[in-house]
């Protein structure tokens, strides 16, 4: 059956805050939360998600009102219970302060106003089946935290397109819903994924952080070598090259210091300028710092930038004695024999 929308209100107590909500969920797997599990983690949640700037939208709904005109999104999940779609962070901060209120931390008659107004709130109610329900949440969150106002950034938006992969959408479909190129699309689902193969790693796993998905989208660049030195595996969608994957995680987690030999994308592209030829490839494998290794271009690449100059100077023959240009041509000849070698 198609999707159904209807207005509703339900009690604030009986609203659950989604564990595998994009915002909160600190893990790549896809969704496996159960309802009772739902019901135990909802401390857990409201704490990650008051570490999410919650304070200052405590405060905007303190001093204007809880606003209905966006209105949070539902699903039905027992006989009084429902599950918030869309909307954990402002069910939460109503959430928060109702429990500020009931310690005594804040008390006044517009507090207290507050608090009666919205004893039930306003939500929209989706009707429809496990799968249409999960593509109409998908969408939904797509449009706004993907590509529109209230986004996303890093690995939470590239999580939901990967969602939408594995629920058989070509990306192109995916672009088309979430209001992004098919090429940002393909960009962010192999970052994912290459994120994934991190959490999955028994070594370095455990050492993940959310900042190390940008980092690794820089080595699945086409016009860098990072694809190529970790071979990329498109149709399984990971990297094959252990030895070299090694030595990449190696050099983006945390040592036993707490330093980081890669910490962001602008260490993340020396890196690569490393990788430019054969000679530096072997050099970074076998050194622990990347930096000790030079910047080196291809032997060709050198000699195309002083063919090129010398090339404008024989041009120049006003500029020169005919001696010089003898000599020049002759120079000129060698090198273009040394780089047919």
């Amino acid at each position: 059956m198609p999707i159904k929308l209807t207005d509703t209100k339900v009690k604030l107590t009986n609203l659950l805050l989604d564990a595998d909500n994009y915002r909160v969920t600190k893990s790549t797997k896809e969704k496996t939360t159960n309802l009772q599990n739902t019901r135990k983690l909802q401390n857990e949640i409201l704490a990650d998600l008051k570490k999410q700037k919650l304070a200052d939208l405590k405060d905007s709904i303190l001093k204007n009102g809880f606003l209905t005109v966006d209105r949070i999104v539902v699903k039905k999940v027992s006989e009084d219970e429902y599950l918030v779609i869309e909307g954990n962070r402002r069910v939460a901060a109503l959430k928060s302060i109702r429990e500020d209120y009931v310690k005594g931390y804040i008390e006044s008659p517009e507090v207290h106003k507050l608090i009666e107004d919205t004893e039930f709130v306003s939500a929209v109610l989706v009707k429809g089946t496990e799968q249409e329900i999960k593509g109409y949440s998908d969408a939904l969150m797509g449009i706004r935290h993907v590509s529109g106002a209230k986004k996303w950034h890093g690995w939470q938006s590239a999580k939901l397109v990967n969602s939408m992969y594995n629920d058989g959408h070509t990306l192109s479909e995916i672009g088309e819903m979430l209001g992004i190129t098919s090429k940002d699309a393909g960009r962010r689902m192999r970052g994912y994924r290459a994120f994934q193969q991190l959490e999955q790693d028994p070594v370095y796993g455990e050492k993940k952080e959310s900042h190390h998905y940008a980092i690794l989208l820089e080595f699945l660049s086409a016009n860098k070598k990072g694809r190529e030195w970790l071979d990329w595996n498109e149709d399984k969608k990971r990297f094959e090259k252990k030895e070299h994957l090694e030595r990449v995680y190696k050099a983006i987690v945390k040592d036993k210091n707490g330093n980081y030999e890669v910490r962001n994308i602008d260490d993340a592209r020396d890196f690569l300028a490393r990788l430019e030829t054969k000679e530096g490839q072997a050099q970074v494998l076998k050194s622990s710092n990347f930096r000790k290794v030079q910047v080196i271009q291809e032997k060709s690449d050198v000699f195309d930038v002083i063919l090129h100059l010398l090339e404008d100077k024989v041009k120049q023959k006003a500029d020169l004695a005919e001696e010089d240009i003898d000599k020049i041509s002759t120079i000129y000849t060698i090198l273009a024999k040394l780089k047919g070698e």
